[in-house]
């Protein structure tokens, strides 16, 4: 395999994750993480009103989480929209600070994890991406 995208379009099992399988895959490879069927039934959160937060990977054993606004275009580009990062941004602030009633069921229980690890240290570097 020559690059990135041999290993990942050779994945046949991500391809039922659709927009989500590159994030998945990015996160396995940056993470060193093999179960992406689990992952990907816990982290995606990715819908209707996912206020913007894609994936939301919680690791209290190693303390971290990846907050993810994913993107996927059958065309080649060198980078994803610019909106992405806003997008991002946006997802992180409902699932960190807003008022808890307030939070969509689709990412209610995420932002509930994640919280409550960061308030008792499971969680201590949040990573963010972004993945075209």
């Amino acid at each position: 395999m020559n690059s990135w995208n041999d290993a990942f379009t050779a994945r046949e099992d991500l391809l039922e994750y659709s927009d989500n399988a590159l994030g998945l895959f990015s996160l396995a490879l940056r993470f060193g993480l093999d179960d992406l069927e689990t992952i990907a039934a816990d982290a995606i959160t990715d819908g209707s009103d996912d206020k913007k937060c894609d994936m939301v990977y919680v690791n209290s054993e190693d303390c971290y989480a990846v907050l993810a606004q994913c993107y996927f275009s059958q065309k080649e580009k060198d980078k994803a929209p610019a909106n992405k990062a806003s997008d991002l941004n946006t997802g992180i602030g409902w699932l960190l600070q807003r008022d808890i009633n307030d939070v969509p069921k689709r990412i209610k229980s995420a932002a509930v994890e994640i919280r409550d690890c960061i308030k008792s240290e499971k969680v201590k570097t949040l990573y963010s991406m972004v993945r075209p």
